[in-house]
């Protein structure tokens, strides 16, 4: 059961990003690491001083600033940005 359930949020997981852009995966995956930084920290002072396990308060810590800051990006400026006047072109037309 606990495989079964494990390889079946895997599979959600894994296809939670795929209707996404690029630079918005890129965004969240940047505010994830560095909520997940200040939540381990701070998961860890408080177990700290209130005398309990720092490594679970900094475990705790850090996935509850990780899945802050993923849930927290707003959306890309560039998702609905208007088209631009002229398709780009690398090269000058000859």
């Amino acid at each position: 059961m606990k495989k079964t359930l494990l390889i079946l949020s895997l599979a959600v997981l894994m296809t939670a990003c795929a209707g996404m852009d690029q630079q918005y995966q890129r965004n969240m995956a940047v505010n994830a690491a560095g909520y997940g930084i200040v939540g381990s920290a701070v998961g860890a002072g408080i177990a700290a001083a209130t005398h309990g396990s720092v490594g679970a308060g900094a475990g705790i810590g850090a996935a509850a600033g990780a899945l802050l800051g993923a849930a927290g990006t707003p959306p890309g400026q560039y998702a609905s940005a208007p088209p631009a006047p002229y398709p780009y072109q690398a090269y000058p037309a000859t």
